[in-house]
């Protein structure tokens, strides 16, 4: 969902749970609520196989999804 991609591309942008929190007004509880979602969804458990899911095309933040590419955020 929309709120599971703007936490991933704080993440990804290299902010903090703490400062992705304040940027979202959410708290940082809420933050590892959503992250544990995505890990979920996308099989993974750590921050280092997030990264190893994301790709860099173009600008343009996507990841690899059951061999489909889908679009995250333009940077």
């Amino acid at each position: 969902n929309s709120c599971e991609k703007q936490i991933v591309e704080g993440i990804i942008g290299g902010l903090s749970y703490k400062l992705i929190a304040d940027k979202y007004q959410i708290s940082i509880d809420t933050v590892r609520k959503y992250i544990k979602s995505v890990y979920k969804k996308l099989q993974i458990n750590s921050k280092a196989e997030l990264f190893n899911k994301y790709h860099h095309i173009n600008g343009i933040y996507v990841i690899k999804v059951g061999g489909v590419f889908q679009r995250i955020a333009k940077m």
